[in-house]
């Protein structure tokens, strides 16, 4: 088993982009909880901040202390078995991190292909330059098993070939896809000779024997645990809600832009809504003719996104609105009076988000990047958000004009800062009580 790292302040990881995922672990380490690094190498920039650990259920509680005094909070974790997802935002480098903890090793989209590997693979656990690590071949055979409900790609291949160069057919995960396997042994030898030589069809009818044979015998086990966390993850409400973000703007000032990038930075569960009513539907264009139709089918469509943005609020997850009707507020040449009344019942049955973002951009670069609106249409709108601002008091003002990176910055320290606000209001609650 590895050892207790130095106490000494050089036995701490130095500045980088890593810094905040290294000092965590030997924050973990400190406090005596025994894990193992299971995915992510902490000293390679450019890496993604995601790492997964493994830790004896006994030291689950210690893990979440250790991790909530170092400026971690939980994300929605519910229906995902033993997984405990935990996030940080470093602002000076601008990146979202996640370590997710696990007490078992468990399989599928829904962790209902069950094992009791988790105990025998931290008892094998190296200690592999400063932090400890599963077992190379452990690593090789648990790689197999999961790529089993995963398709295939390059980047998958890669990973098998080069954990399988190290690996041997021997420990206790290669003993357990034995046991769903015939030939048992020489089964094993054959997966790593395939994976070796990635050879791709060989691989993938052992993965396709192996999943055949351990549902079969498993049956009413499987089948029970993929219910219950397909339920617990679409019903269970965990005690800090989520938040609502509208990005709000000039056509032309980034809002798609700093939308998609947030997507695919924040570790946060996240899910994007669009929140525009005038787009026309085909049911649209078929009541036309029909007074007030229209109108009702707008409120119909708002009134259902607005009950999906509540929704996933109440699970905890980050919503971000595209097109918030506040946009209806804006002066405009194309609405006439039946447009007008249209706004009006828009604006009184949307609910407000939990933050309005103004990406702030001049009529004149919105204007050089779009060219759909004259400047002084883009005027009269810039000025009406503007306006907002004094009206809606949870609405900040970011730069759009600044290089992107700077604007992805401000807009994420924005969500970090409202998260960790809302559950540290939760827990100022709990404490009372």
């Amino acid at each position: 088993m590895p050892g207790r790292w130095d106490e000494s302040p050089d036995a701490l990881p130095g500045p980088g982009p890593h810094g905040i995922c290294s000092r965590t672990l030997v924050a973990l380490d400190r406090s005596g909880v025994g894990y193992a690094v299971m995915r992510g190498v902490l000293d390679v920039p450019g890496l993604s901040g995601d790492v997964d650990l493994l830790i004896p259920a006994e030291d689950l509680g210690k893990a979440e202390h250790t991790l909530r005094v170092g400026g971690w909070i939980p994300a929605p974790s519910s229906g995902h078995g033993s997984h405990r997802f935990f996030v940080t935002y470093d602002e000076e480098s601008g990146r979202w991190y996640q370590l997710d903890l696990v007490t078992r090793i468990d399989f599928g989209p829904l962790q209902a292909y069950r094992t009791e590997l988790a105990s025998p693979c931290l008892e094998r656990r190296i200690l592999d330059g400063q932090f400890p690590v599963l077992d190379p071949s452990d690593c090789f055979w648990l790689l197999f098993l999961h790529q089993v409900w995963k398709q295939p790609t390059p980047k998958r291949r890669g990973e098998l070939v080069t954990q399988a160069l190290v690996a041997h057919s021997s420990g206790p995960v290669a003993e357990f896809v034995a046991a769903h396997l015939q030939d048992r042994s020489a089964s094993l030898q054959r997966i790593l000779a395939g994976a070796r030589a990635a050879d791709e069809e060989e691989v993938r009818t052992a993965q396709a024997a192996l999943q055949q044979h351990w549902r079969r015998s498993q049956r009413l086990e499987i089948v029970s645990h993929e219910t219950a966390n397909w339920l617990l993850r679409r019903t269970s409400i965990p005690r800090a809600p989520g938040l609502t973000v509208a990005l709000l703007g000039l056509d032309g000032a980034g809002k798609t832009t700093v939308a998609t990038t947030l997507r695919q930075d924040i570790t946060w569960p996240t899910v994007s809504l669009y929140m525009g009513v005038w787009r026309e539907s085909r049911l649209d264009h078929f009541f036309r003719h029909v007074m007030g139709a229209r109108l009702v089918l707008r409120l119909g469509r708002l009134s259902r996104t607005g009950l999906l943005a509540r929704y996933h609020r109440a699970l905890g997850r980050l919503v971000l609105l595209d097109r918030y009707v506040i946009d209806t507020n804006l002066p405009s040449s194309t609405l006439d009076w039946k447009g007008r009344v249209s706004a009006y019942f828009v604006l009184k049955t949307a609910a407000e988000p939990d933050r309005l973002v103004f990406l702030d951009a001049s009529p004149e670069v919105v204007f050089a990047r779009k060219g759909e609106l004259t400047i002084e249409e883009l005027k009269g709108r810039r000025d009406t958000y503007l306006a907002f601002e004094r009206r809606f008091a949870h609405m900040l003002t970011v730069d759009a004009e600044q290089p992107l990176q700077q604007v992805i910055r401000a807009v994420n320290r924005v969500v970090w800062d409202d998260l960790v606000r809302s559950r540290s209001s939760v827990a100022d609650r709990a404490h009372l009580t």
